[in-house]
């Protein structure tokens, strides 16, 4: 179970880099986001542009760093037995996700399907921890 909890964490980790990776590089808002606001990107005033561009940009920043931050958890508490800070992160970051991807579905957005995946694996894993925690106190 310890080796499944792991790998879980590790694909959360490395989907938030790809989807860091992804906001950091692109050159426009995605899809998604242009269907919230109505807008197609050519029709948006330059300034318009280039502030949505920031805010896509950090949050594609702070991806990679949480991404990171999974990834070495994971690592580090592989070999300590201490579990409980990635059972806090699946929760928190679960809950932060579907909260702020509550926003997106309530406007008629297509449904950010990567954003479930990524709940589901966190979710998942800590489960997989919880259980196994259970079993070794038994």
């Amino acid at each position: 179970m310890r080796y499944v909890s792991t790998a879980l964490y590790l694909l959360v980790g490395m989907a938030f880099l790809a989807l860091g990776t992804r906001y950091v590089l692109s050159p426009e808002l995605m899809p998604y986001h242009l269907e919230i606001i109505e807008v197609s990107w050519s029709d948006l005033q330059p300034a318009y542009q280039q502030l949505f561009l920031g805010l896509l940009k950090g949050f594609g920043i702070g991806a990679i760093g949480a991404g990171l931050s999974v990834i070495l958890l994971a690592f580090l508490s592989f070999g300590s037995g201490r579990r409980w800070p990635l059972f806090l992160l699946s929760a928190v970051y679960s809950a932060g996700l579907l909260y702020v991807t509550s926003f997106a579905l309530l406007t008629g957005a297509t449904p950010i399907y990567v954003s479930m995946l990524l709940i589901g694996l966190s979710l998942a894993a800590g489960l997989v921890d919880g259980l196994r925690a259970r079993r070794a106190d038994s």
